[in-house]
């Protein structure tokens, strides 16, 4: 995964911050224009034209710079005030392009990705099965979250330290269930597309509100939180307001403890069942994935390159990354539910359909609509279905 640069890291200067007239490269034009413009004066008989188009050429090159940073510094300032990493880095020229995906193996069945993902959640080509976690992907949007939902988050902070200081389990999940639904409402790039279906949707809602209700009601998990805060209190902090950073010991003492965090999660999740909750059944590792990215997307705004980099492959959140092509084995089916195209591969039983969510079986075959002749493939578990093209009733062949 491509790392944002900080632009304005000098090694002369602590303070972050611009250097006057020089670019983020470093290159000082401010000097190349003044030597250009002294060496023109001494050219006998006039200025020299080579040497005038180099002072043209430097003084074009230093306004552009000049440029450059104020656009960084913008881009800096919004990432650090909504958690928004793509506008950053586009303007340090590290937008990512949609024609790569994370190369991933399938936990489930040993599939390897060869199709790309609308969102953050890699599912299997073959069976489905949520497989990986692209950081990258998540961090795509360049929407910042709705006026709604920061004061719906607002809000819904101080009813939940209600909720836990009373050992109000119930206010606790209520809250954080209006919380999610509206996280998953902002926040698209950085969940599953299968929240296009509306049970997996409600599904996956109410799995992070009991997921939280577990873990903030845990005392030994509570306990590290408590940790944090402290670690956090002890940060050591760098820059203006607008765009504060924070220096590598200090951060890395309370990135140990919230490692310790997920871990635990983790292990809670487990010895509650949580994993039959939630819609995914994700793995561990995946899971761990998971968790660790909102972090980071939190934090990245306000870490130096090194750090950033540390943190990313720290927690696993890099990766290898392939550029997309059509396979050859693969064929354009059609969606049973919406009824858009979906690319399946030779040998696969189950896909997630990029456009709205559903896991639809392919295993099953592709038959015709028996009003319209559209061509649908039936969504998993399903006997009967509306053609998404003629609304009229279909039975998969062979069910009851």
């Amino acid at each position: 995964m491509p790392i944002f640069k900080n632009p304005y890291s000098n090694p002369q200067n602590p303070t972050p911050g611009p250097v006057p007239g020089q670019t983020p490269g470093g290159t000082d034009w401010e000097a190349m224009a003044a030597q250009a413009r002294a060496l023109a004066g001494q050219g006998r008989g006039g200025t020299p034209p080579n040497l005038e188009e180099l002072t043209r050429q430097a003084t074009q090159a230093q306004q552009a710079a000049m440029q450059q940073m104020s656009a960084t510094q913008g881009a800096a300032d919004t990432a650090a005030k909504t958690g928004n990493v793509r506008p950053l880095m586009a303007a340090l020229g590290m937008a990512w392009s949609s024609d790569f995906a994370k190369r991933s193996a399938c936990p489930t069945c040993g599939g390897s990705k060869q199709l790309g993902s609308p969102t953050a959640y890699i599912y299997c080509d073959y069976c489905g099965s949520l497989a990986d976690y692209d950081f990258r992907k998540a961090c795509e949007s360049e929407e910042a979250p709705s006026s709604e939902f920061i004061s719906l988050a607002n809000s819904m902070r101080g009813i939940k330290e209600q909720a836990k200081a009373a050992g109000d389990r119930d206010g606790y999940r209520e809250a954080q269930t209006k919380f999610y639904d509206g996280y998953v409402t902002n926040y698209p790039q950085a969940v599953s597309h299968r929240v296009g279906d509306p049970k997996y949707r409600a599904a996956l809602v109410a799995f992070l509100a009991e997921n939280s209700v577990i873990d903030d009601f845990d005392p030994a998990f509570s306990a590290l939180a408590d940790e944090v805060k402290e670690k956090a209190k002890a940060l050591q902090w760098s820059g203006g307001m607008t765009s504060p950073k924070v220096s590598g010991g200090s951060f890395r003492a309370m990135a140990e403890v919230l490692a310790q965090q997920v871990t635990r999660g983790n292990e809670l999740a487990h010895s509650a069942d949580l994993i039959d909750l939630d819609p995914d059944h994700a793995g561990t590792e995946v899971r761990r994935r998971m968790i660790a990215a909102t972090l980071c997307q939190g934090w990245l705004p306000h870490l130096e390159e090194e750090d950033a980099k540390w943190l990313i492959g720290a927690w696993g959140l890099d990766g290898e990354y392939f550029k997309l092509e059509v396979p050859s084995d693969g064929q354009n089916w059609h969606c049973g539910v919406c009824g858009g195209e979906i690319m399946v591969l030779k040998g696969a039983k189950v896909v997630v359909c990029d456009h709205c969510g559903h896991s639809i079986d392919v295993g099953g075959g592709e038959s015709p609509c028996r009003s319209c002749g559209g061509m649908i493939t039936f969504p998993v578990g399903e006997s009967h279905i509306p053609c998404p093209y003629c609304k009229a009733d279909n039975q998969r062949v062979g069910w009851a």
